[in-house]
């Protein structure tokens, strides 16, 4: 049976980025939502990047009183 040939690309193991280029990746943001009333929530973020675009974020959610829902 031939041996089958592996793209090149995949192969190769991946270069350890720089401080600079690490600033550059992107990051994990995490949200905790704990309401205190059973209403709708809406929150908007805005991200602001210099030399960049600004972003808006709309999070909602509803609370509720019956805790099978958290």
């Amino acid at each position: 049976m031939p041996l089958r040939k592996v793209p090149e690309g995949l192969c190769v193991p991946p270069v350890a980025k720089d401080e600079e280029e690490q600033k550059l990746m992107p990051q994990t943001i995490l949200v905790n939502f704990r309401p205190k009333q059973n209403v709708l929530y809406k929150s908007k973020f805005r991200f602001s990047v210099e030399n960049g675009l600004s972003v808006d974020v709309i999070l909602k959610g509803k609370g509720s009183y019956e805790e099978q829902h958290d």
